[in-house]
């Protein structure tokens, strides 16, 4: 395997500050399920990546808390935007598009990456 060995199948919740944090449960990236977020949590394998490998609409980035610093998938905690994140459509396709229409985010959302990120890791929406 390219990436090295797996860690199992275990999920678990992160605190984060004031928060708690929990991964997406049974996500795995698109090379099987021994690269969960488990597997992600290790050494600096979120850095190197956790931007690859999407699977059910999402990367390691948005589904496993000890990648997304920064990005909180809890409804009761503030979530900020990417500032000046668009996809790569164009600048008409930014955050505030995603949020226009309910779908656009299960549609797009984890398409037509920019800046090492898809709507569904820059846009609260979508998150």
């Amino acid at each position: 395997n390219k990436r090295g060995g797996g860690s199992g199948n275990k999920y678990h919740n992160h605190n984060h500050g004031n928060s708690t944090c929990s991964d997406v449960p049974g996500w795995h990236d698109v090379d099987g399920p021994d690269f969960d977020c488990e597997w992600y949590a290790q050494d600096d394998r979120c850095t190197r990546y956790g931007k690859l490998y999407a699977n059910f609409g999402m990367t390691a980035t948005s589904a496993c808390c000890d990648c997304n610093v920064g990005i909180n998938h809890n409804s009761g905690s503030q979530c900020e935007d990417i500032s000046g994140w668009h996809d790569s459509g164009g600048a008409n396709y930014d955050c505030q598009w995603y949020s226009e229409q309910a779908d656009r985010c299960d549609e797009y959302g984890y398409r037509y990456e920019k800046d090492g990120y898809t709507a569904n890791e820059a846009c609260c929406t979508c998150t």
